[in-house]
Order: structure tokens, then sequence, then C-alpha cells
């Protein structure tokens, strides 16, 4: 679970508009890192590229960076 954890939050990281935020599980995509729709496609992508799967649509937003943690780990559970 914490290379999920780690992973997600050194991608989340690279790809965030604004690059000095600090990125916790409790970050928010939109508010404290600066992500938009688009970036949080390309988030996705990086994230299905990077663990060689597709991830399931999430049954609800996506809004930080926990709650991405979380989903991912969901669809590797299945």
């Amino acid at each position: 679970v914490s290379s999920v954890n780690d992973s997600v939050v050194s991608i989340v990281t690279r790809l965030a508009p604004d690059r000095m935020a600090q990125v916790t599980g409790d970050s928010h995509l939109v508010d404290d890192l600066g992500y938009d729709s688009p970036r949080k496609m390309e988030l996705v992508a990086t994230l299905e590229s990077h663990l060689k799967m597709r991830l399931k649509d999430p049954e609800t937003p996506l809004d930080t960076v926990g709650e991405v943690v979380d989903w991912v780990n969901a669809n590797i559970g299945d």
C-alpha cells in the first residue's frame, strides 16, 4: 500500500501546475495543487501507464490526493 501511495504522490507532484505546493493525502487537487479537468485526465493516463493497468472510472469525484490513492488501491484489489 505504501508503494502505491508513494507512486501516486510522486506522479501528482510531478504533474501539479503549482510545483511549490506541499503534496499530502489531504491536498486538494484543484484548490491546493492547481489541477484542472485536462490535468486530471493526464493524471489518470499517467497512473494507468505507470501501473500498466486500466483504471475503472471513479464512482465519486477525485478531489484529494488521498482519494486518488484509495481509488487506485480499489482498482488494484479488483
